[in-house]
C-alpha cells in the first residue's frame, strides 16, 4: 500500500494528509474546496490515454417537485443542450466526438451525474465547455419537446424490462411517504403540462449550487496545472448555500411489516428476496459488519446454506448483502434463485434462511474469519491495476460528498479490524417482524398492477401462522449447515514482482511438453509488476459440435463442470483466483485466473477430479430446468438479436439453428448425457497455455 502526500486547500490555507492508493498506481491526487464551496478532486497520471471528468449533484429523482415527477432527469437533459459561451445544442457533443470521446449523466435518486473522456491533449477546451454547464445553461425553450420526447422513449423502453419490472414491484412495499417509492423517470403524462419550463428553471436555482456538487479530474497534466485549470472554469458556479438534501422521511415504514409483495416476471424465472431495514453502516466500513454477514450467509462451499438448499432441489444461487438505501435509510437484502420446486417450498426456505441466522449469531462471530476476508481485501488493493478514467472519475465524485478525502481510495474496500459487537448489532434487525417478503414467479396469482410500469401484484400482511414458523426458525440452529472452514486458497500473494518495467518480454510462447495426447506452452511476462497468471486448457474433440445433440449437450456439460466444482471455485474467488469451464465447437474450455500461489493449488485440485462423477438426478433436473429457461429466453428475443446466431448456423458446418437446438434439447435425457460424458473424457487432446510471470519449471510441472 502506498501512502501519498494529499493536499487539502480550504481557499489559501493548505493542509497535509495521507491517502492511501494502490501500491502500484502513479497517479497523484489533490482535494480542494474552492471558494464557493465546489468539492474538487485532481488526478495527475502522466501516462493516461483518456482524459476524464466528472460532476456529481447532491439532487436526485428524490427532490422532484409535486406535480413534475422526473423533473430532475429531465434537467439532465436539457443542461447539455447549450450555454452562454457555447449556445449551440450540438457543440459539446460534438467536440467531445472529435477528440475521440465520449459522454454521458444519470439521474439517480440521490445524485445526478455527468461525466465525459476524451483525448488528453483536448481536457483544457472540453472543461471550458463543461464548466459553464453549471454556471449559465441556457434551458432553451426550443428543445423542450424534445428533450420532454426523448425522456419518454426511455421510459418506454424499460416497459418490459424484467428488472425494471420487479424493481417497481419492489417499490410497492416501501414507505410510500418517501419520495424513492414514487416514479422518478418521467414521461409525456408527467412533463408534457403547462408550467414545465419555469418548474424546470425553478428545480435549477433551487437545487443546483456549489456546494451540493463535487467535481473530479484526470488528466496527464501537473496537479499545480490541473488546478489552475479547475479554478479558474469552475469558480463562478454559484454558491447557493443551499442545506444539504436531507429526507427523514424513514424508506420502509416498519409498521406495515412484515409485508409480502409477490409479482408476475417478465421471464420464466422464480426469485425469493429478503429486505430488512438496517441503521446506518456508513461510518463503519472498515469494520464490513454487512459484508461479514453476507459473506457467511452467501457461501457457497460444503454444507454451506447455498449447498443444503440446493441438494433438496429448491436453489440455484443465494446471495446476500447491502441492499436497497439511501443516506438516512438502509436494507439488508438476501436473494435466493429458486427452482419450481423451491418456490412451492419457499417457506421452508425462509425457515432455512432464520436458521442459519442463528448458527452465524451462536457460532460465526469469530475474528479470524474477518482476517481472511481483510488478507483478500488488502491483497486485491495492492495489486490493483489503474482504473478506467471514466469510471474512476463518475465512482469518485459521489464518494466526495461524503467520505473523507484520505479515504476516498480506500473506504468500503480496505477492512480494519473485527467489531463482534458491531456485527451483533446488525444481526439483530435481521429478523422475521421487520422484513419485506418478496416473490416472484409466474405462478403468483396478481390482485392489482402497478402504475408506470404494468407489473402484476399482489400485497398482503404476513399471516400469523406464518410469521410464528418464521419466529421459532429465528431462534433455531441450523442442523444441517455448517459455517465456511479456513479457506486455502487465501494466500498473501506476495510483492510485486521487481524490475518489472525493464523486464524482457517474451512475444512468443515456448513448448514445455508435448505428448500424444497433450501439449504444454507457456508465455512469461512480468511487465505489470502482477504477481497474477492465466491458465488456459482447451479440450479438443470432434464430438462437441457433431450434432445439435451434441452441441447441446456440451453446453450442458460445461454447466455440470461449473455446478461439480462450484464449491472449490467459489472459496477460490473469494481469494482472487477464478475458474470457469465454456463449451466450444471444438469442445471445452477450462480457464484459470489470479494469484499464482492460489491459482496452482486450484489447477491441482481440478485436474486431479477429471473426468468428474456422473451427475445425479436432483443436479441433472435443476441443471436441465436452467438450460430450458435459456434456450427460452433465446427463442423470446427479438428476430434482429437472432439475427448473427442464424446467420452464423447457415455459414459454420458446425453451428446450429436455434430451432435444431430446441428440437435437440427435448430428446436428451439423463441417461443420453451420461453416455455423452463418459464418451467427452474418453477421447480428448488437451491444449495447454500459461501466462504471466512464471518459469519454465513451473509450466512444465503443471
Amino acid at each position: 500500500m502506498r501512502l501519498i502526500a494529499l493536499m487539502f486547500v480550504f481557499v489559501s490555507n493548505i493542509v497535509q494528509a495521507a491517502i492511501e492508493a494502490p501500491e502500484l498506481s502513479d497517479r497523484e491526487y489533490r482535494y480542494l474546496i474552492l471558494p464557493n464551496s465546489l468539492k474538487v478532486l485532481l488526478i495527475s497520471d502522466p501516462t493516461t490515454d483518456k482524459a476524464a471528468a466528472s460532476m456529481d449533484v447532491y439532487v436526485g429523482t428524490n427532490n422532484d417537485p409535486e406535480g413534475f415527477p422526473g423533473l430532475a432527469h429531465f434537467l439532465e437533459h436539457m443542461l447539455f443542450l447549450g450555454t452562454d459561451q457555447f449556445p449551440d445544442a450540438g457543440e459539446y457533443q460534438q467536440f467531445i466526438s472529435d477528440q475521440g470521446g465520449s459522454h454521458n449523466a444519470f439521474t439517480a435518486p440521490e445524485h445526478t451525474n455527468y461525466f465525459f473522456s476524451l483525448n488528453p491533449k483536448a481536457l483544457k477546451p472540453a472543461l471550458d465547455r463543461f464548466s459553464r454547464f453549471f454556471i449559465a445553461p441556457t434551458l432553451d425553450p426550443t428543445y423542450v419537446d424534445r428533450e420532454v420526447n426523448a425522456v419518454h422513449s426511455e421510459y418506454q423502453s424499460k416497459l418490459r424490462d424484467p428488472a425494471r419490472l420487479s424493481f417497481e414491484a419492489t417499490k410497492q412495499g416501501l414507505n410510500p411517504d418517501h419520495p424513492f417509492a414514487q416514479f422518478g423517470a418521467g414521461n409525456l403524462s408527467t412533463l408534457d403540462k403547462p408550467g414545465l419550463l419555469d418548474a424546470l428553471k425553478t428545480f435549477y436555482h433551487n437545487e443546483y449550487s456549489a456546494n451540493r456538487m463535487s467535481l473530479v479530474v484526470l488528466g496527464e497534466e501537473s496537479l499545480d496545472t490541473l488546478e489552475t485549470w479547475v479554478r479558474d472554469r469552475f469558480i463562478d458556479i454559484p454558491d447557493r448555500q443551499l442545506a444539504p438534501s436531507v429526507i427523514s422521511t424513514p424508506l420502509f415504514d416498519t409498521s406495515r411489516l412484515p409485508l409480502v409483495v409477490q409479482s408476475q416476471p417478465a421471464t420464466e424465472s422464480r426469485r425469493l428476496t429478503l429486505l430488512f431495514p438496517i441503521s446506518d453502516t456508513d461510518a463503519f466500513q472498515h469494520h464490513a459488519p454487512l459484508q461479514f454477514i453476507g459473506h457467511l450467509l452467501g457461501h457457497e462451499g460444503d454444507n454451506s446454506l447455498l449447498a443444503h438448499l440446493k441438494a433438496k432441489g429448491y436453489a440455484n444461487g443465494l446471495s446476500a448483502g447491502e441492499g436497497l438505501g439511501m443516506t438516512e435509510s438502509r436494507s439488508f437484502s438476501i436473494s435466493v434463485s429458486l427452482t419450481p420446486e423451491g418456490y412451492t417450498q419457499r417457506d421452508q426456505v425462509i425457515e432455512e434462511v432464520f436458521k442459519t441466522l442463528r448458527l452465524i449469531e451462536t457460532d460465526g462471530l469469530q475474528a479470524w474469519r474477518f482476517d481472511e476476508l481483510k488478507t483478500v481485501s488488502d491483497a486485491n488493493f495492492r495489486f490493483e491495476e489503474e482504473a478506467d478514467p471514466q469510471n474512476l472519475v463518475t465512482y469518485l465524485s459521489e464518494k466526495l460528498h461524503s467520505t473523507p478525502a484520505s479515504e476516498l481510495l480506500t473506504r468500503g474496500r480496505i477492512l480494519r479490524s473485527f467489531d463482534q459487537a458491531l456485527v451483533k448489532d446488525m444481526l439483530s434487525w435481521l429478523i422475521p417482524d421487520q422484513m419485506l417478503v418478496r416473490v416472484t414467479a409466474p405462478e403468483v396469482e396478481p390482485t392489482e398492477t402497478t402504475q408506470y410500469y404494468p407489473t402484476p401484484i399482489a400485497r398482503f400482511a404476513l399471516e400469523n401462522s406464518r410469521l410464528a414458523r418464521f419466529r421459532a426458525a429465528r431462534n433455531q440452529q441450523s442442523e444441517l449447515v455448517r459455517l465456511p472452514a479456513p479457506n486455502p486458497f487465501i494466500q498473501d500473494p506476495g510483492k510485486p514482482i521487481a524490475n518489472t518495467r525493464k523486464a524482457t518480454i517474451e512475444t512468443q510462447p515456448r513448448t514445455v511438453y508435448f505428448s500424444d495426447s497433450a501439449v504444454g506452452y507457456i508465455l512469461t511476462e512480468n511487465r505489470y509488476a502482477q504477481p497474477r497468471s492465466d491458465l488456459y486448457i482447451r479440450l479438443r474433440t470432434p464430438l462437441a459440435a457433431s450434432s445439435p445433440e451434441a452441441s447441446i449437450m456440451s453446453d450442458l456439460l460445461a454447466d455440470t463442470l461449473n455446478e461439480y466444482f462450484n464449491s472449490l471455485s467459489y472459496e477460490a474467488a473469494l481469494a482472487g483466483v477464478g475458474f470457469s469451464a465454456q463449451s466450444s465447437q471444438s469442445g471445452m474450455t477450462l480457464q484459470f485466473s489470479g494469484y499464482h500461489n492460489s491459482l496452482i493449488l486450484l489447477v491441482d485440485s481440478v485436474l486431479r477430479a477429471l473426468p468428474i462423477p456422473l451427475i445425479d438426478e436432483p443436479t441433472w433436473t435443476r441443471l436441465r430446468q436452467l438450460k430450458a429457461q435459456q434456450l427460452a429466453r433465446v427463442q423470446a428475443q427479438r428476430p434482429s438479436s437472432r439475427l448473427f446466431d442464424e446467420v452464423t448456423a447457415e455459414l459454420m458446418p458446425f453451428a446450429y439453428a436455434q430451432s435444431e437446438l430446441n428440437d435437440a434439447f427435448t430428446a436428451i435425457d439423463r441417461s443420453t448425457f451420461h453416455q455423452y460424458q463418459k464418451a467427452f473424457f474418453s477421447g480428448v487432446h488437451a491444449e495447454m497455455f500459461l501466462h504471466g510471470p512464471v518459469s519454465r519449471s513451473e509450466g512444465e510441472e503443471l
